[in-house]
């Protein structure tokens, strides 16, 4: 197994650049979920329930930001299999074609 999982660090580098720019909307999500937490997960989808499955008024963007984040950092078969074991794909598979989403979310490769 590598050193570190390129998802991971894929997720991270995201979520640094939120943290530098707390004008963001996804900034105060961010915050919350590092600060609940002691320590960094590297073989899990951080924050993919409650961005995909949020009831806020943003729920769009915080979708959208989660998709982009998945379709750049999935690399290799270890990526997969992290994605696999939390079941991420069927939720993004029932996004497609669905009448509630929006182009934007439906437009990523």
């Amino acid at each position: 197994m590598r050193g570190f999982l390129i998802f991971s660090m894929y997720f991270l580098g995201r979520i640094l650049h939120e943290l530098f720019t707390p004008q963001s909307t996804m900034y105060p999500k961010i915050c919350y979920f590092l600060l609940q937490r002691p320590v960094f997960d590297f073989t899990d989808v951080p924050m993919f329930y409650s961005f995909f499955c949020s009831s806020s008024l943003q729920f769009r963007q915080e979708q959208n930001w989660l998709l982009q984040t998945l379709c750049s950092a999935v690399r290799d078969e270890v990526d997969y299999k992290i994605l696999s074991r939390r079941h991420v794909l069927p939720y993004c598979f029932s996004q497609i074609n669905c009448s509630v989403v929006d182009k934007t979310t439906n437009s990523f490769d």
